[in-house]
């Protein structure tokens, strides 16, 4: 009957179920559910209060929500209010069980969680605001670890910022009793859950600081914590091999166990009792989530400005007894871990040398380069734009040391001392990261946008300079991917190009040293075999990378292997036996060969006087060992530079000795190439040409330059002799060199070298370019007598003797061409002037105006008054100071009348600027057809043998252009007037 009834009520009569209510056979049992759920609330609860809820009746009533989704609000509703009526009657056991009923809904209602989401925070906020009832705290913290935990999107992501400083206050909760401990440990389980929520929806809260502050108060003593960390790579194979095969135990746990191991599918919580309670494992589980927040480069760079900010107020960069360290490595493992680019926190610590909060403190700058050495150490290889951008920022900070470092005799000791520890932190943070770089190639490019625009300024010019080559010293351990097998980086060629002639000469002795070691890496770093690199390593970095190896031993090492070729080859050579280009070119192929070889043994070709490998160790070759290679219009430019620097005025005798090892790098390396007979006579027109300069009278030289610059000449032909095998000329050269002339500051060593030596080593008291030296040098260069067999004529005929695999009318051409004078290359780059009395007070004072004379072009112009032709009599040329002084004329005319005559009419305006234009024209017009007439006029006239011309126009073009962003203000035009924004605006 009731199932009949049940039928009509709801076919028959829909409206019986509201109206007969007094009939119990008329109603149906599922249209009456309110009842059914509040009667399984009430069920729930015990009548006793210290009797536990009934678990069986929480299941059937999340049961019954699953089926009826609609009636979640009120179910939630009817537990909100009996929780807050449990807690006026101070009934806290039912409290908890509306959480246990809470915590089950959140696992079988999980699709249903916005109907119920607002109720269960509400009570949470509760919860953790009864101060006075710390149960309840950590019930309301361990229900915002499980609601946070369900979620499937971040639809509460600003709702659940509101819980943060709740959580925060609790995580720093004073006290080490067992309330105090439990409370951390709490707070700090729900705050990791929060900060694992951000990571999984890219959001970072606005209370991050305060995240951050409490995370690292609780992650432990830094004792105990470099203690712990005492060895990290075998803890990480223990955590692996436990995560594989499913422990949990409490040691893996308090070293940082994945997320997932904590916390399964089910929402359940995966932890021992004692880690649970531990404030210290959840610090390092909140870590943990920190670094997987960082999935953007944007998220990664607030992470850890929050961690660098904690470390400088709270003094926690030291090395030994700080936190930083431990923190940071357990950050870059769990990045490494996770898939990150670990090399962005390397990159964000050197970037914070320059943060406001350490730049006025120098001991936690040095604890900062100190930490960002130990974990490059662990870092790893990989070339990244992060790590490349760090080595570039650690050499801004190595020339800024070296750069302190210089004038430091006023200083106290402190600072000498603290000046000292930074440069050997930086020096030794470059050389860690310059290794993880892993390839020579980017550092290398690198390294030329450090050299460009180098300053004009003599002390930052020479910091950056060394800085640049400290960096050189260090890439050359490195193996050279990028460039294998290819030409010099052509970038970094260029900006040497420009520093060799730089005005100051110490700079110009740099260039020439980054230069061999770039090209010839293994004269600073031999590489050892691979098999026993490992073993080696330490100690090959700390003697490869001393500042007291000697850069320019390394062309005088090729030498020495052209002194141990076969006996066979040097007999016939000494019998005066013709050797052709083919056989020379052999001789360099197998030297070059024997050179990688070396770099297998071991042997350091750096220091003076080494010997290289026999040709036996040629099968050992290391394929690792890379030579770069030269270009033929590279050999060319470095060769009219020489020329250039060779004559610049203010040159000592480290200049003369860094000069004539490039030359010989240039000789060597020029040797297998297909122009190797262009590059002969090049180089030796280059030596006849210099030796005739030298002992020119009409040249505005000192008198003991002109002497190192004779002497750097006649071993430039005997380098060039003995590259090429001409055996007659080194005799000769060894000679001169021996009789002639003697030059107390520079010394042939054993025909491979020429070295500068200092006064004291020269056994003379006389200082370079004094008076007395002066007179010693005028002395010996007015005994000089250039005839007979020192003559051009004879050397270019023993040279010809020797390319006996060449025609007859070959042969003429090159004998032809070695009696002409060296010709600079248009596009090769020359000396900015300077004055040689004012260069150093004139890059220091900007404000002036004066323009001194140029000892460098006097040096040209002296000897070309000798014998001037006619066509360049005939023309009225003007020189670049008088075309400067013509414009500046211009433009005071310009603007005098632009402020007494503001009303010109507009037809006037528009005819005078036409007239300027066209005067412009003409003057510019005039020049050009000057240059066009004699731009192909040599260096060096043909008819005499020293007597130079007027060099073409193009690089006095260039040197007036450098000399004008050399002088900064001294050539600046006046400001501008009314009449050039006139001229503007007309468009003229």
């Amino acid at each position: 009957m009731s199932a009949v009834s049940g039928v009509l009520s709801r076919q028959v009569l829909p409206a019986c179920g509201s109206l007969c209510f007094f009939c119990p056979a008329l109603r149906a049992r599922s249209r009456q559910p309110i009842k059914r759920y509040k009667k399984l609330i009430s069920e729930i609860f015990p009548k006793n209060q210290e009797e536990g809820p009934n678990d069986r009746k929480i299941g059937k009533l999340c049961e019954y929500a699953a089926k009826n989704p609609l009636r979640i609000p009120k179910i939630a509703n009817s537990l909100e209010q009996r929780c807050y009526k449990e807690l006026r009657y101070e009934n806290f056991q039912s409290v908890k069980i509306v959480m246990c009923i809470y915590k089950k809904l959140l696992i079988t209602c999980r699709e249903q969680l916005p109907l119920y989401a607002t109720s269960l925070m509400n009570i949470i906020h509760t919860l953790l605001d009864q101060t006075r009832r710390q149960d309840l705290q950590l019930t309301g913290c361990e229900s915002l670890f499980d609601f946070v935990n369900n979620q499937k999107d971040g639809t509460y992501a600003f709702n659940l910022e509101g819980f943060i400083p709740q959580l925060c206050q609790l995580a720093q909760e004073v006290g080490e009793d067992e309330r105090g401990v439990c409370l951390r440990a709490a707070g700090l389980q729900a705050l990791s859950s929060v900060v694992w929520f951000m990571g999984e929806h890219s959001h970072i809260s606005a209370e991050f600081d305060n995240i951050v502050s409490v995370v690292l108060e609780n992650y432990g003593n830094p004792e105990d914590v470099h203690e712990e960390q005492g060895n990290q790579n075998q803890w990480e194979q223990e955590v692996v091999k436990n995560e594989e095969q499913g422990s949990t135990s409490s040691e893996m746990l308090t070293r940082v166990p994945s997320w997932g191991t904590i916390v399964k599918e089910n929402g359940e919580l995966n932890v021992t009792e004692e880690d649970s309670r531990n404030p210290c494992f959840w610090a390092r589980i909140c870590l943990q989530n920190m670094a997987k927040l960082g999935q953007e480069a944007t998220n990664i760079r607030r992470i850890l400005e929050s961690l660098f900010r904690y470390f400088d107020s709270s003094d926690q960069w030291s090395l030994d007894h700080g936190l930083a360290l431990p923190v940071l490595n357990d950050m870059q493992i769990l990045m490494e871990k996770s898939g990150y680019n670990s090399h962005v926190l390397l990159s964000m610590l050197i970037k914070h040398l320059d943060h406001k909060n350490i730049l006025k403190e120098p001991n936690m700058q040095l604890d900062v380069l100190n930490v960002t050495t130990s974990l490059a150490q662990q870092a790893k290889v990989e070339s990244s734009i992060e790590i490349i951008g760090a080595v570039s920022d650690v050499i801004r900070h190595l020339r800024k040391s070296i750069q302190c470092s210089v004038d430091d005799a006023n200083l106290g000791a402190e600072v000498k001392s603290w000046n000292k520890n930074l440069r050997e932190a930086v020096d030794k943070c470059l050389v860690e990261l310059s290794n993880k770089v892993g390839d020579a190639g980017p550092i290398l490019e690198m390294m030329a946008v450090v050299l460009e625009n180098l300053s004009a300024v003599t002390i930052i010019a020479r910091t950056t300079i060394t800085s640049v080559y400290r960096t050189a010293q260090i890439v050359a351990s490195l193996p050279n991917l990028h460039y294998q097998s290819k030409t010099f980086p052509e970038a970094l060629f260029h900006q040497l190009l420009l520093a060799m002639v730089h005005p100051d000469y110490e700079t110009r002795v740099g260039a020439h040293r980054i230069f061999s070691v770039v090209l010839v890496p293994s004269a600073v770093f031999p590489r050892p075999v691979s098999t026993g690199l490992d073993l080696k390593r330490q100690a090959e970095v700390e003697r490869t990378l001393s500042r007291t190896v000697s850069v320019f031993s390394s062309s005088a090492a090729l030498f020495e292997k052209l002194k141990r070729e076969k006996a066979s080859s040097r007999e016939n050579s000494s019998h005066g036996h013709k050797v052709d280009a083919g056989s020379a070119g052999k001789m360099q192929n197998g030297m070059l060969d024997r050179l990688r070889s070396s770099a297998n043994q071991g042997k350091n070709i750096a220091t003076d006087g080494p010997s290289l490998a026999d040709e036996k160790s040629i099968s050992n070759l290391n394929k690792d060992a890379t030579i770069l290679r030269l270009s033929s219009h590279q050999i060319s430019l470095l060769l009219s530079s020489i020329c250039a620097q060779s004559i610049a005025p203010e040159n000592m005798p480290e200049n003369f000795e860094a000069i004539s090892n490039t030359f010989s790098l240039v000789l060597l390396f020029s040797r297998g190439k297909n122009s190797s007979h262009e590059v002969l006579v090049r180089s030796f027109q280059l030596a006849f040409s210099l030796r005739n300069i030298a002992v020119s009278d009409e040249v505005s030289l000192a008198i003991s330059r002109r002497r190192s610059l004779y002497t750097m000449a006649i071993a430039m032909i005997l380098f060039s002799s003995k590259a090429y095998g001409i055996v007659p000329l080194v005799s000769s050269a060894k000679l001169i060199l021996a009789e002639k002339i003697v030059d107390p500051f520079l010394r042939l060593v054993e025909d491979r070298k020429l070295q500068a030596v200092s006064g004291e080593t020269a056994n003379t008291k006389v200082a370079y370019g004094s008076k007395e030296d002066s007179k010693l040098a005028s002395k010996a260069i007015s005994s000089i007598s250039i005839t007979g067999e020192q003559s051009k004529e004879y050397f270019a005929a023993e040279i010809t003797k020797t390319l006996s695999n060449l025609s007859e009318s070959e042969l003429s051409i090159i004998k032809q061409q070695l009696l002409e004078e060296f010709l600079i290359d248009d596009t090769c780059p020359l000396p900015a002037p300077s004055s040689r009395d004012t260069a150093h007070q004139n890059q220091l004072d900007a404000k002036d105006d004066s323009l001194e004379s140029d000892d460098f072009i006097e040096s040209l112009e002296g000897v070309a008054n000798r014998n001037k032709q006619p066509a360049l009599q005939s023309h009225d040329v003007l020189s670049v100071n008088e075309l400067l002084e013509s414009a500046l004329e211009t433009a005071n005319q310009v603007g005098r009348m632009s402020v007494t005559a503001p009303d010109v009419p507009y037809e006037e305006m528009a005819l005078h600027c036409e007239k300027l234009l066209m005067g412009k024209q003409k003057k510019m017009s005039h020049v050009m057809s000057l240059h066009i007439r004699l731009g192909s006029s040599p260096l060096l006239d043909k008819n005499s043998a020293a007597v130079p011309q007027r060099p073409p126009l193009i690089p006095l073009a260039l040197q007036c252009a450098t000399e004008y962003q050399n002088q900064g203000n001294s050539l600046r035009l006046p400001a501008s007037s009314p009449y050039d924004k006139f001229l503007k605006a007309a468009g003229c």
